[in-house]
């Protein structure tokens, strides 16, 4: 396939690949998505929770051949796997940290009218596994099993920016274990299912959806300037009382900073919260109706 348009550099992505007889049972006794769903068409955003509930990695989850691949952050790839493999013992199956393909990239404009549609479709073909992926412009990863990777690739800035503007979470090890599947919004990504079997941390998971009352959440927030904030940094209310943290955030070429932040409650006034003294207004639109000529998505 030619490449003509701008890619970006997803390497800052890491795999984990279950293999083995056992594999799908395994999963699906560890994950909040139901494996059931995920096919070599289909595949899903997903969470892997502590037995208190609290998520330790979000993740994409795909299935090619026989295989279970798992991107997510690399700096969490080495928790995640450590924490499987505790289980994994009970069960035939094998994992691996190794990058299985020779190049992942991203893409905001459509290739080839064999690209898939929907949401969380996946296309395999011609040596590229291309998925379809949620955002306020359409977008693509593609894994490219071998063969030609486009140059030049473009680092990943704006296409984190789109990830903070979906509400999709990228947990680094500073902020795995800090947050549960509701505060960070997974329900929304459709990324836990309540409707499969048990897994870890299912029973607080369930606990929270049928009988907690929700304060709070998952906020994003756009600053017309450069700030490097560091994930779980404190947020305070205007009464400068600890509310939140962040999850993430990025700085545009632009100079624009955007946050993901997840606060313990509702903010007073209007939204408007503090971080290392610098006022901030919060949105919880994480809808895909944005702005496409904006400089943040483009």
């Amino acid at each position: 396939m030619p490449y003509d348009k701008e890619f970006f550099d997803l390497s800052d992505y890491g795999f984990i690949t279950v293999t083995g007889d056992e594999a799908k049972k395994f999963l699906q006794g560890q994950l909040t998505c139901d494996l059931d769903e995920i096919t070599p068409t289909q595949s899903r955003l997903g969470a892997y929770c502590d037995i208190k509930g609290r998520v330790i990695a979000v993740f994409r989850i795909i299935q090619i051949d026989n295989k279970y691949h798992i991107i997510l952050n690399k700096n969490s790839v080495d928790k995640t796997a450590k924490i499987l493999e505790k289980y994994a013992v009970f069960s035939r199956v094998a994992l691996d940290k190794d990058k299985p393909f020779s190049a992942h990239i991203g893409v905001m404009e459509k290739q080839s009218e064999h690209f898939p549609e929907n949401i969380d479709e996946v296309i395999t073909q011609d040596g590229q596994t291309i998925i379809r992926i949620p955002g306020a412009i359409p977008r693509w990863e593609i894994l490219i099993h071998t063969g030609e990777t486009p140059n030049p690739l473009y680092s990943a800035e704006n296409w984190e920016a789109n990830n903070i503007l979906a509400g999709i979470p990228n947990l680094t090890p500073a902020t795995s274990g800090e947050f549960t599947a509701h505060k960070l919004g997974l329900i929304r990504l459709n990324a836990i299912s309540f409707k499969k079997g048990c897994y870890l941390g299912q029973e607080i998971v369930a606990r929270t959806q049928y009988l907690g009352k929700q304060k709070g959440g998952l906020f994003w927030a756009t600053i017309d300037s450069a700030y490097n904030f560091s994930p779980n940094s404190e947020i305070l209310d205007t009464h400068e009382q600890l509310i939140g943290n962040i999850v993430n955030t990025i700085t545009l070429p632009n100079k624009t900073t955007l946050i993901l932040a997840v606060l313990k409650q509702d903010p007073t006034d209007e939204k408007t919260v503090t971080i290392d003294g610098t006022p901030i207004t919060l949105s919880t639109n994480f809808t895909n109706e944005f702005d496409q000529d904006s400089a943040v998505l483009n």
